[in-house]
Parts: structure tokens; sequence; C-alpha cells
């Protein structure tokens, strides 16, 4: 019980380490800009005259901050699972008990027609029929030796 709270404590605080490397492009770039703004608050932009002295409204209008698209890194591990986590080892244990397998084909023959498919833009809408002929069952094996040949 003990190594499930410090797993959780692990995670919770790679979580956060991988948060706060990623997160460090935002952080150095509002740095930047902080001493970029005039008195209201409002980020100047080089080559910018006073406020006061034009008089256009395109001089006159407040500034928008011009700042660069933030730098998000990669983490360098998964978030979703670390290495040893429980939840990993109990996946792969599932995975290896997990089996499909196949014993016998039946094949069914539908005929096929006319119908009333409203998306069918070339040609006569067609349709499978309800009523179908089936054969007998084969193994995987046999079914498999008799239609090979259909296939490159």
């Amino acid at each position: 019980e003990d190594d499930k709270t410090e797993d959780t404590k692990d995670e919770a605080e790679e979580e956060k380490k991988e948060d706060d490397f990623m997160l460090a492009g935002i952080e150095e770039e509002e740095d930047e800009e902080d001493g970029k703004k005039d008195e209201d608050g409002n980020a100047a932009v080089s080559g910018e005259a006073d406020a006061g002295a034009g008089t256009s409204a395109m001089e006159s209008a407040p500034a928008r901050p011009q700042s660069k698209k933030p730098i998000l890194l990669r983490p360098d591990r998964s978030v979703l699972h670390l290495a040893d986590s429980t939840c990993r080892k109990s996946c792969e244990k599932t995975e290896k008990r997990r089996k499909v397998s196949f014993d016998k084909v039946v094949v069914r023959d539908y005929g096929m027609i006319l119908g009333d498919h409203p998306s069918c833009q070339y040609g006569p809408p067609v349709t499978l029929e309800w009523d179908y002929l089936e054969y007998e069952e084969l193994s995987v094996d046999e079914y498999e030796y008799h239609h090979s040949r259909r296939r490159p």
C-alpha cells in the first residue's frame, strides 16, 4: 500500500516537472515584455510616437502587444504511463491472456435486388436480399484449402 502511495506521489511530481518544463518558454517571453509597457499598461511598439502627438485614429489607438508564440517542448517520457507504473504491468498481463481463434466458417449467399438508397448517384440503387442460401459449415483449414486459389 505504501508503494502505491509513493507511486502516486512520484507521478504527480513528474507531471508537475513536465508542465513547468513545457511552460518555461512562455514565462521567459512574458518577462521580456514586462519592461516594454507604458504607464497605462499597454505594450509599447518600437517606433511608436507619443499617444498625444498624433491626430489620426491609427496613432491614438492603443497598440496591441506583439509577442512571439511560445515554444512548447515535448517531455522526455510519456505523461500517460511511467515505466514502472502498476497500470502498465496489469495491462501487459491482460494482453498476454487475450487470444482469438476461429473454428468454423459459414458462408451465406445473398441475392442482389433493386433497393431504395437515397445516396445512390449513378446507376440503380442495389441492396442485398433478406433471404439467403447457407452452405454447410467448414473448418477454417478446409475453407482456406478450397479457396486459396482466388488469392494472388
